[in-house]
């Protein structure tokens, strides 16, 4: 949602909810034991998310050299993130502040824009991805700072765990082909 409150405020907020569980999962454990996971709640989806936020723009006179100066600001919240499919790893709420100002001539434009200004630690448990080799990588000594570290480290973290997890059923998958 959007407002524009004068020529030259404008308020703007969001909110997202996301009911995602598991209606039918169920696996085999690395003990070979059946697992349920049903109801659980879905890893690496916040149930709530939420954006407010604010911008005001400057309408400089003409005989500036600038056009407008425009700020804006932002604060993104989520709810409590699930890093297991167990449900038992999870981050709590976080909330980043994030703004901007941009200098504008016509046409062009030159912005300055900084994220997660209060420098919030947002938590980044990889146990999910590395299966039982959790403890061998220490994913409770992982923090993140910023997404895109922490996509990477994701990203990282998935491949290497799917890696390692495949080895020994290819080895048996190959026990069985040549049996």
């Amino acid at each position: 949602m959007r407002a524009s409150i004068t020529s030259g405020l404008t308020l703007n907020g969001s909110y997202g909810y996301t009911h995602a569980t598991f209606k039918d999962y169920e696996t085999i454990n690395d003990n070979n034991e059946a697992v349920n996971y049903k109801d659980n709640y879905v890893p690496f989806t916040p149930m709530h998310t939420f954006n407010i936020g604010a911008g005001y723009l400057f309408r400089m006179t003409s005989s500036c050299w600038l056009d407008q100066i425009q700020l804006d600001a932002n604060y993104n919240g989520a709810a409590r993130i699930y890093w297991t499919e167990q449900n038992n790893a999870r981050q709590p709420f976080y909330g980043t502040l994030n703004a901007r100002v941009a200098f504008n001539k016509g046409n062009g434009q030159i912005a300055l824009w900084g994220r997660n200004l209060l420098n919030k630690e947002r938590s980044t448990r990889l146990e999910v991805s590395f299966g039982t080799e959790k403890q061998h990588y220490s994913p409770d000594k992982v923090k993140a700072r910023s997404k895109p570290t922490e996509i990477l480290w994701i990203f990282f973290a998935i491949h290497t765990a799917n890696a390692v997890r495949m080895i020994p059923k290819v080895e048996r998958k190959l026990q069985i082909q040549t049996a």
